[in-house]
Formats: structure tokens, sequence, C-alpha cells
């Protein structure tokens, strides 16, 4: 390559880089609120104990039977009721399968919440045969556990019988390059007043650059005029962790309510996820 063209794709990178993520123009906020399970629901299914959890539906299922060469993602949400925030995991035969990062630091705040909703998503690249067994999706909190299993059984069948798959020649030996977010909040409701951690784990290659964005209020149509990019320079109020994740401090009803938009990116894409977050007022009475 003549050293003139290596000079401006140096130059292309640092600017991509540099320029950050764009701001979200096509996030469809009333379809992510239609798949957040309503308050009753959740209760219903804890049986309304403090502390206890419970997976949200649709739950992963039992059995998945897919093609090999087939790419494909394994979904698990898991909700607790007044207490901390569970930490969300998929295993195979004993041990984790998630990308693990630090992420047993699910959250550096002891607070009990009022309601967390985690999402956690394992992803598929490509499978062949070996792919197959039993996957575990784990929530946990220091005082309780839950687990649901699926088993992936990876046909060996022509793959030309379904349109899901790709070539072999086309299936890569290397991870994804794109940004993927594999786990995140979907609602969080703290008591007023406390510090809140939202959660935004990404992988890529290179590593992608996480960004989050702040949507007040009830509002659903997320235009470019409503959302604000959460800066640096906010520490007073915000703090970026270095995993990704977002500390919303000492959160309130008039100044935090709303939805929180995170944004991962590397130079062969972007991912989005979205949290509400909804502090909750002491009931007349309490302290």
């Amino acid at each position: 390559m003549p050293r003139l063209a290596i000079v401006f794709v140096a130059l292309y990178i640092l600017f991509v880089l540099h320029r950050g993520l764009g701001m979200p123009t096509n996030i469809d906020l009333a379809s992510f609120e239609s798949k957040i399970p309503p308050m009753s629901s959740v209760l219903l299914q804890t049986n309304t104990r403090d502390g206890q959890l419970a997976f949200t539906d649709p739950k992963p299922p039992r059995i998945l039977e897919v093609f090999r060469y087939q790419s494909f993602n394994l979904r698990c949400e898991a909700a607790v009721i007044h207490g901390p925030p569970p930490r969300v995991y998929w295993m195979r035969n004993g041990s984790i399968v998630s990308p693990t990062d630090d992420q047993a630091d699910v959250s550096p705040t002891n607070h009990t919440a009022v309601n967390v909703i985690l999402f956690s998503v394992l992803s598929f690249n490509c499978v062949v045969p070996g792919d197959s067994g039993d996957y575990v999706c784990v929530a946990e909190t220091p005082t309780a556990r839950i687990q649901t299993t699926t088993k992936v059984i990876v046909n060996t069948g022509p793959f030309s019988r379904s349109k899901h798959v790709s070539p072999h020649h086309k299936c890569s030996a290397y991870p994804t390059l794109a940004p993927h977010i594999f786990l995140s909040t979907r609602r969080y409701m703290p008591h007023a007043q406390d510090d809140v951690v939202l959660h935004c784990r990404s992988t890529g290659s290179p590593p992608p650059r996480n960004a989050w964005y702040f949507h007040a209020g009830l509002f659903r149509n997320a235009t470019p005029d409503y959302l604000k990019k959460i800066q640096p320079y906010q520490q007073e109020k915000y703090q970026i962790l270095g995993n990704g994740d977002l500390v919303v401090k000492k959160a309130t009803v008039q100044h935090d309510l709303g939805y929180y938009i995170c944004g991962a990116m590397n130079l062969y894409g972007e991912d989005y996820a979205v949290s509400f977050l909804q502090p909750v007022l002491p009931a007349p009475g309490e302290v």
C-alpha cells in the first residue's frame, strides 16, 4: 500500500475514534417500554417476597435446535424485588461462558432497590456440532440464586435448508469485530437519593467506547432534540466506569427519571441498549 494511503487510513481511524458516537436517531422507546414486564407481573412471579429473584418472560427456551454454521443469541432477563441488583451470567459444563471482564463486580453500591431488571445475551457465531450442549443462565444475589437451562442442538444436515445460516466459507474463525452489548439494565427503581449503577457491558475488537445519553421523563419519541449526551465533566452527577457502566449519583425523581441510552462503538459498528430509571419516593410515614 502506498505510504500516502497508509497515512490517510491512519488519519481516518483517528478521526472516527475522536468524534465518538453520533447522536442515536432510531431508538424506539415505545417498543422498548412494551418489552419491560409490568410491576404487577414481576410481583406475581416473585410472590412479593423481598429479595426474591425471578426470570421474566419470554424465558430462554428449554430446547433450541439450530443448523450448523447458524448464528443466533440466547437471551435471559432476571428481576429482583426489594433486593440488591442481581448478577446474571451464562454457564456451560460448570464454567462461565459469558464475556466476563469484571462482571463479578456488578454493582459498587450496596443499596436495596425496589425493582431491578438485568438483561444478559449470549451470542453464537457460525455454530458447529461441538457447540451443542446445555447452557445455563444464572441469576444470583447474596441471598438468592436461580437458574434455567437451554439445551442447544446443532443439526449436521445441509445448511441450505435454513435461510438463517451462512455458507461455510463465510463463517469466520475470528470473534465478531463489531460491538455487542451482552449485559445491560432494563429497569432500575431505586429509593430516591440512592446511587444507581446502570450496566452496559460490551465486547468487540478493538474494544468499544461507550457513550451515554439521557432522555428525561416519559416521552416515547426519542428524537435528537430530547436526548442529552452525558459528558465526562459532569462528575458531580455521573460517572462512566471503565467497563462501560454508568453511575447516577443521588438519583431523584425530579432530575433523573427517564431513559438512559448506552451506545457502544468501534471502527466496525455500533450497538445500543436502553435503561429506564425510576427513583421511588418513600411512602408516607417512612423515614
